[in-house]
């Protein structure tokens, strides 16, 4: 059941290497999970929150470019639509996980930094073509 859909910016580190899952031959999905820390102020010192843990799924150009470019340990930021799944467990105990549905998604560069590069565009298809020439090629002016 699905409880909230929420468009949101969420940051954090990823937690686990991205998976990718064949859906068709023309589509995929790629997710991973995504722990986001608060930090607060405390008599002085800085101390950590409690850790916020949601899934990010990322559906077809956007999931093959996360799978080629997003690794565990890396901070990231994700924009995209988040919803709260509940069920009820095998022992009788409701259960629920967040999922954010990723619309964009990019490395978090106040802790480092990165290089982007598009990926290639996908070859054509070659077709064979029969080419006959009658004519000689012209002398190289260059060659003495």
């Amino acid at each position: 059941m699905v409880a909230r859909n929420l468009d949101m910016v969420f940051s954090g580190w990823v937690g686990t290497d991205p998976d990718v899952k064949k859906i068709r031959d023309d589509l995929q999905v790629t997710s991973f999970r995504l722990s986001h820390t608060p930090r607060m102020r405390v008599d002085g010192d800085w101390i950590d929150g409690e850790s916020l843990w949601v899934t990010v799924k990322c559906w077809g150009r956007l999931g093959e470019n996360v799978a080629e470019s997003v690794r565990k340990g890396q901070p990231i930021i994700a924009r995209g639509r988040l919803e709260s799944n509940s069920w009820e467990g095998s022992d009788g105990k409701r259960r629920s996980s967040l999922v954010l549905t990723a619309s964009e998604l990019g490395h978090d560069l106040n802790h480092g930094i990165a290089v982007f590069d598009r990926p290639a565009a996908p070859a054509a298809a070659s077709v064979p073509v029969e080419t006959v020439s009658t004519v000689a090629p012209a002398p190289d002016p260059w060659v003495h």
